[in-house]
């Protein structure tokens, strides 16, 4: 009866501390679609890679802890391509690559790249693409970020 007793008493406790460490955690959602917005113009003729940043402040899911500050740095990759006489419209394909939390730490981004094709983006012709300075794509997030819960 003893032995029961203990295991119960073991099991109970280490659920509570589990509990209890799970209520000091705020997280970001793998898949949480985040704004990032260009600081620089684009053009797919010289394909300039812009500086951008992430366009509002992101919160927790319940939306009391900030986890990363508007106007962060995002590491980003742009690939471009010009139209051509033939038809073809031009195009910048974008992708978010990492951006930091408060904290410091590294949040990365899925490898989905946001398109703008010539007939969707502010045309000079067809054949170039040009995105305005604070143009703005949504980047998600790679994994599920966890922090720990800062109470003031």
């Amino acid at each position: 009866m003893k032995k029961i007793s203990f295991l119960l008493f073991c099991v109970f406790f280490s659920l509570s501390f589990s509990l209890a460490q799970e209520a000091d955690k705020v997280c970001l959602n793998k898949g949480t679609y985040i704004s990032v917005k260009f600081l620089d113009p684009v053009n797919s003729k010289t394909c300039n890679i812009p500086r951008a940043v992430i366009a509002g402040d992101v919160y927790d899911e319940w939306g009391e802890h900030l986890l990363i500050k508007a106007g962060t740095v995002v590491d980003i990759q742009l690939n471009c391509r010009r139209g051509t006489l033939v038809g073809d419209v031009g195009r910048i394909e974008v992708v978010a690559i990492s951006t930091k939390a408060v904290d410091g730490r590294l949040i990365q981004f899925d490898s989905e790249p946001a398109i703008f094709n010539g007939n969707e983006a502010l045309l000079v012709s067809r054949s170039q693409v040009k995105l305005k300075e604070g143009t703005t794509f949504q980047a998600k997030t790679l994994n599920n970020y966890c922090f720990r819960r800062v109470t003031e």
